[in-house]
């Protein structure tokens, strides 16, 4: 919210600090303890300071929340000065104690405007995140779907064409040929047997010629 006037000011003010409102001379339209000209130009400054605070506030944007410094967002003692053409000595609490409180009390609310902002800010993000999780789930299971249905139209059209017909074909005749091939090396394995049993029983009969020669030597 964005104070037009002066008024505006004072009635957020009130509206939001009933018990430490300071009471307004009607006519003039300031407290009473403004009695001096320098303390009614501070009084202007620190309400225009107060409004610069609060606009700034409600304008910050998400990416600039966790930024944002103290003096960016509260009524600063230099610039209340400079605004009223007034020296920064001459603002202390003990010689100006109603303008020093006034920034203390809008200034506490200024923080409380900031919390607020901040916490609006969260809650969007939040929102924000809920709402592309939502999305994010939604296009997956699209995404799915569509997969799943070109999946089934890519199977059925195969089926209909003649390449499933042609495969059907290749996968008997690869079962046919391996059903030979394993026939063939268990043939293959059977003769090397035999051809091992008839190695053995040559290498017998050789040896027992060569005993026979050897005993028929003796002899002689």
């Amino acid at each position: 919210m964005v104070m037009g006037d002066l008024d505006d000011v004072k009635a957020f003010y009130s509206a939001n600090n009933p018990s430490r409102s300071p009471k307004i001379n009607k006519v003039e339209q300031y407290p009473e303890w403004v009695e001096t000209a320098e303390q009614e130009q501070l009084f202007n400054a620190v309400n225009t300071q107060y409004k610069t605070c609060l606009n700034f506030i409600q304008n910050i944007k998400r990416g600039e929340v966790e930024l944002v410094k103290k003096r960016e967002r509260l009524i600063q003692g230099t610039a209340v000065c400079m605004v009223a053409k007034v020296h920064r000595k001459q603002l202390t609490p003990a010689k100006q104690p109603n303008i020093t409180r006034r920034i203390d009390e809008l200034n506490a609310d200024l923080e409380k405007a900031f919390a607020l902002r901040k916490a609006a800010i969260k809650a969007d993000r939040s929102k924000r995140n809920a709402e592309l999780l939502k999305q994010n789930k939604q296009l997956k299971s699209q995404v799915k779907s569509e997969i799943e249905r070109a999946s089934v139209d890519y199977f059925n059209s195969f089926l209909e064409s003649n390449w499933a017909n042609s495969l059907d074909s290749v996968y008997e005749k690869l079962k046919e040929a391996k059903a030979k091939i394993q026939k063939l090396e268990v043939e293959n394995a059977n003769l090397r047997n035999l051809n091992a049993e008839l190695e053995k029983a040559i290498e017998r009969k050789l040896s027992k010629e060569k005993t026979l020669t050897n005993i028929k030597v003796v002899r002689e």
